[in-house]
């Protein structure tokens, strides 16, 4: 069974303009240049991978998804 969108409880195309508003405009308020800002492997490894070794981080995060690569359009610089 189809679901008619005005049957919805909820306006999704106004609740997605509402959320796109907000990222924008606590992303405008931050203005945070990343441009050079870099983790080592230790940071990194501790901040999102609750401490896990070096080559755990390696092997099951770089090399599994090789879209984090740098080179793929991904945030990781030489992941090896």
């Amino acid at each position: 069974m189809q679901e008619d969108m005005s049957d919805t409880l909820i306006n999704l195309p106004s609740l997605t303009n509402l959320i796109k508003s907000i990222v924008k405009e606590s992303v405008s308020a931050d203005k945070q240049d990343l441009t050079g800002k870099t983790w080592n492997i230790d940071e990194f490894r501790k901040y999102c991978c609750r401490g896990k070794g070096d080559n755990w981080v390696r092997t099951f995060i770089f090399d599994e998804f090789p879209e984090v690569d740098y080179k793929n359009g991904g945030f990781v610089v030489n992941p090896r």
